[in-house]
């Protein structure tokens, strides 16, 4: 598995969800129900503290890579493992569009990590059936990527 194809599946998954919803609260939505049910599904398997120790050594390897500012890098990380985030006394991510773009970005950067570093440690014939239990309408091809059913 590439790390871009991975990205890219990723992105895709999330453009699914939103649809033609271009809100950033939308997006960022759709960015927490992915690791919603990637933390699901990985949970059942390998135990919160597992997937929790999986994450960090995600977030460890791509931290080079996702905007440093420290609140999108806490935001990011809570957002994969569940935990809340910051938000105002309504419930509302305190954030501009601009932000929740970035932490999306940064949220699709952690995925990918994480389930790059799942298919070193598992395989990929493994880890493409896990996603793909995860996700019943995608196929994965080690060639090409992923490709809707």
């Amino acid at each position: 598995m590439r790390a871009t194809d991975i990205q890219i599946a990723i992105q895709e998954i999330l453009a699914d969800e939103t649809g033609e919803d271009t809100n950033p609260d939308s997006l960022l939505q759709a960015a927490e129900m992915v690791c919603t049910k990637i933390r699901s599904s990985l949970c059942s398997r390998i135990g919160n503290e597992g997937f929790r120790t999986l994450v960090q050594r995600s977030f460890t390897l791509s931290a080079s890579k996702i905007a440093a500012d420290s609140v999108n890098l806490a935001l990011s990380k809570n957002i994969l493992l569940g935990l809340p985030t910051v938000t105002d006394d309504e419930g509302i991510l305190t954030s501009n569009a601009a932000q929740i773009a970035v932490l999306v970005d940064n949220v699709v950067t952690l995925v990918s990590a994480l389930i790059e570093l799942l298919s070193s440690f598992i395989g990929d014939e493994i880890t493409v059936r896990i996603l793909e239990n995860i996700w019943p309408n995608r196929s994965f091809n080690n060639k090409s990527g992923w490709e809707i059913k």
